[in-house]
């Protein structure tokens, strides 16, 4: 695989590969109940991710920071999957609707308490309209989903993190965890790194913190649309290689190629990072951080091999 692809080509063949597959593959026994609730599950999940992915690669660079959250999501499906993929599949329908029915269940209870409060006169669905009493429903459900994970071998309920590390996915779970918590959550590093200073040919290296920083998305969009690019990729073309028997097989064959292209060590020269060369104020010819700067470990203001492509949204 070619080191110097042009990222534009490769991001063009992934898109039309993606609107293809989504529209060429059979997703019609989605609906149809006799298909078992894992399968269903699965096509959900799948049919989610192409269109994440096509979403991504479709949208504008200042889009990516509301995007890049998702992939929690995406990842935890991806971690479910094949940690279901090698257990009895009538387990995992069981499993599945225990899952289902304690979430609903679950967010009833938020769900009145949230509207009791705020407003009162607005109808919502609760398991007290057949009769039930909500918190009695609600420890039934959490008693059977425990039972549910006993007889896949499970003493008690494992944590996505544990399912990850069973799967071989511990690293890519925790990567992902670390560069999504600090978007959800309250985060100073990620608010200061959109602190974005002009420095109009002076050097960067020598810049001070009395400039005038304008905050946005126009100094670090760049990086949060690389990061969810990748990252959606790097997780579709795992979950390629467990739901591909699903689905035709050409179809998943040439999908599968062009995302091994894409997220190939060798075919960019960088991954997006959760630490950036850039926020910490290392390789930027034009403006500034709200970073205090640091010393250089590399002992040069610049570092060699730092795309362009990677900071056109500076300009």
């Amino acid at each position: 695989m070619q080191a110097d692809a042009d990222p534009v080509d490769d991001e063009s063949r992934l898109l039309d590969a993606l609107v293809n597959a989504r529209q060429t593959l059979d997703f019609a026994t989605l609906g149809k109940i006799d298909d078992g609730i894992y399968l269903m599950v699965l096509k959900a999940i799948f049919a989610k991710h192409l269109e994440f992915n096509i979403t991504t690669l479709s949208s504008k660079d200042e889009f990516g920071i509301y995007l890049q959250p998702f992939l929690r999501g995406l990842v935890e499906e991806l971690i479910y999957l094949a940690y279901f993929s090698e257990q009895d599949e009538r387990l995992c329908d069981e499993l599945l609707i225990a899952m289902q029915q304690l979430q609903v269940f679950e967010f009833c209870g938020r769900q009145a308490s949230f509207f009791s409060r705020n407003r009162s006169l607005q109808p919502i669905y609760l398991p007290q309209m057949h009769g039930l009493d909500g918190n009695r429903v609600t420890d039934e459900a959490k008693s059977n989903l425990s039972a549910r994970w006993w007889a896949l071998g499970h003493e008690a309920p494992p944590t996505t993190k544990e399912l990850a590390r069973l799967a071989g996915m511990d690293e890519i779970y925790e990567y992902l965890f670390a560069g999504t918590s600090r978007t959800v959550h309250f985060s100073p590093a990620s608010l200061l790194r959109l602190g974005w200073a002009q420095v109009d040919g002076d050097d960067p290296s020598k810049a001070r913190l009395d400039k005038a920083y304008e905050f946005g998305l126009k100094g670090f969009g760049w990086y949060y649309a690389k990061f969810v690019k990748f990252y959606g990729a790097w997780i579709l073309r795992e979950l390629v290689g467990i739901v591909s028997k699903q689905f035709d097989h050409e179809v998943m064959e040439s999908l599968s190629s062009v995302l091994d292209i894409y997220v190939s060590p060798t075919s960019t020269l960088r991954w997006p990072e959760l630490i950036t060369f850039e926020e910490m104020n290392i390789g930027i010819e034009d403006g500034i951080h709200c970073f205090r700067f640091i010393n250089n470990p590399f002992g040069t203001a610049l570092i060699d091999g730092i795309p362009a492509q990677f900071r056109t949204a500076q300009e």
